[in-house]
């Protein structure tokens, strides 16, 4: 995939697109002149090089056929408790968090700033949120993968812990109009998937005309989001996520 690189003006512009709900993504990367545009490519989370004209879509595809989407997955196939990790590097198995960290390094404060990575403090949402401020803000586990040198490349991953109703209106929520605005230009699409409901968008940044992907599983109380962005995988990350959390 190429790495898109701007001027820390252009980086701040692209990191309020690609927030994570109402996770602000805050930061810099320095005040150093840009490089020329690379056309290398950037291991994805499969491990493969991909690119960001690859046919692949980002994200975890919410078609059966997509790898590690087993048959009998759906919200009755288990009621086994989570257990949400409280560091990034318990979030998925080693191999994963490798090819993850091949897209960008984990929480990298030349990036991030002091905007808290990792686990994090739930707060009480705005007034007037919606329900992504909402699940945004019982946000526990914070995670991302960015590259410092690009504005748009990387993987966000939260995991937050609601009551149930929110989490029993959260799909229907995604899938409705109510849902769009930024880059989330059309409502997602929700199936029965890894014990709970599964909900995804992938759409183009249009800044950069690379694509973005949101993934957000709901299963039990527990709400996992992962963001892409030029950055590409294979369809098994929240497989991944799912073993560790649920085991």
């Amino acid at each position: 995939m190429s790495h898109h690189i701007a001027r820390r003006s252009a980086r701040v512009a692209a990191v309020a697109l690609v927030a994570l709900g109402g996770l602000v993504l805050a930061g810099c990367t320095g005040d150093d002149e840009p490089a020329a545009p690379s056309t290398a490519s950037t291991p994805g989370a499969s491990g493969a090089p991909t690119s960001s004209g690859s046919a692949t879509p980002p994200g975890d595809p919410t078609a059966p056929a997509t790898p590690g989407d087993e048959p009998g997955t759906g919200p009755s196939a288990t009621a086994a408790p989570a257990s949400v990790p409280t560091d990034c590097t318990d979030l998925v198995d080693a191999a994963t968090l490798a090819e993850l960290t091949a897209v960008g390094p984990l929480n990298d404060p030349g990036y991030f700033g002091d905007q808290p990575t990792g686990a994090v403090t739930p707060r009480a949402p705005q007034p007037g949120a919606d329900l992504r401020g909402v699940v945004s803000a019982a946000t526990q586990l914070y995670c991302g993968f960015r590259d410092p040198r690009a504005d748009i490349t990387g993987i966000l991953i939260s995991v937050a812990t609601v009551d149930a109703a929110t989490a029993e209106a959260y799909p229907a929520w995604l899938a409705s109009d109510e849902s769009t605005g930024d880059l989330r230009t059309t409502p997602s699409t929700c199936t029965d998937d890894l014990g709970g409901t599964r909900c995804q968008l992938v759409t183009t940044e249009p800044q950069y005309g690379v694509e973005y992907a949101e993934t957000v599983l709901v299963r039990g109380d527990v709400v996992v989001t992962v963001t892409q962005s030029n950055a590409p995988t294979d369809g098994q990350l929240m497989a991944a996520i799912v073993a560790r959390v649920w085991g």
